[in-house]
């Protein structure tokens, strides 16, 4: 029951997000917002997946991966961005 709540949660701060950020004018804050959204929104999903009893140990080993490499792919984007932006 709580689990599925969850992932509900987790839906809804994905999509509302994701549609916030389409809208924005600058990239770098289009990036952000898209990208933190998709990160909690992830996180809230995989956390009810463990929580209803889905493969828990996957679950939480594919949000840690998650917690390394979102992170890092959202900084070489931005920074790619950047750097181009220069020349």
């Amino acid at each position: 029951m709580i689990g599925n709540i969850v992932i509900w949660i987790g839906i809804i701060v994905m999509i509302s997000g994701s549609a916030i950020g389409i809208f924005e004018k600058r990239f770098l804050v289009k990036l952000h917002k898209i990208s933190a959204a998709d990160f909690v929104g992830l996180s809230l999903v995989l956390m009810g997946m463990a929580l209803n009893g889905f493969e828990t140990v996957k679950s939480l080993l594919t949000l840690v991966f998650l917690a390394v490499w979102s992170p890092s792919i959202t900084h070489t984007l931005a920074k790619t961005y950047v750097n181009r932006m220069r020349k």
